[in-house]
């Protein structure tokens, strides 16, 4: 294997689907993740299934963040944004 190849599996590993595979491949009996909620979770959920892993449970959260920013007229506005977090937990399906 090259360096391109290590590379495109250190990067592999580092993702969730990646993190899934290695708990698997060890043995553990349970894998949890924390995901933005975005266009790509059902995505990013399906192909840890796809690895063996069954849904067990999930939690959902909203993180608020508040940016606040200041014009070259000096005035001061602030921007609130909120973001949506899943824990998801997965049991091995065999």
């Amino acid at each position: 294997m090259g360096v391109s190849g290590f590379l495109l599996d250190a990067l592999h590993a580092s993702t969730p689907v990646g993190k899934a595979e290695s708990a698997y491949s060890r043995g553990d009996a349970f894998f949890q993740i924390d995901l933005q909620v975005d266009d790509d979770t059902s995505r990013v959920l399906s192909a840890i299934k796809a690895v063996g892993w069954m849904l067990d449970d999930v939690d959902y959260r909203s993180d608020h963040l508040i940016t606040t920013t200041t014009d070259t007229d000096g005035t001061t506005r602030e921007i609130y944004t909120s973001v949506r977090h899943g824990t998801y937990l997965f049991r091995r399906a065999d």
